[in-house]
């Protein structure tokens, strides 16, 4: 059972395409245990397997949107050295602030997030 994110957005994917998980992997040119791994969270997802998925799927017309975020809360691991000064400043400080689910509430709600 997929237990990230990420891994359900694959799994729906590949369920929507007609797949089996050893007919995906066949045709990325991996194992049917790695496909299972993105699918249940316990692989780490690159850069670069975010693009080919995305290829892959969009070519079997499925389109993957906020994959690569997706991929980062995966990984547990966020990225902030390419970001502009302001935004590595929110990110820190959503990182190591003290909010209240009413404050997490409205910052969820201002960034559209779990909508």
């Amino acid at each position: 059972m997929p237990t990230t994110m990420f891994g359900r957005r694959i799994k729906h994917a590949r369920i929507d395409s007609n797949l089996r998980l050893k007919d995906m992997a066949l045709q990325l040119g991996v194992t049917s245990s790695y496909i299972n791994k993105m699918e249940s969270g316990t692989a780490h997802i690159s850069d670069e397997w975010v693009d080919k998925l995305q290829e892959f799927f969009s070519l079997r017309g499925v389109t993957l949107t906020d994959l690569a975020p997706l991929a980062d809360l995966s990984n547990g691991v966020v990225r902030i050295n390419q970001l502009p000064f302001e935004h590595q400043l929110l990110v820190v400080k959503l990182a190591h602030g003290t909010f209240t689910e009413a404050e997490l509430s409205r910052i969820n709600t201002l960034l559209g997030l779990l909508a």
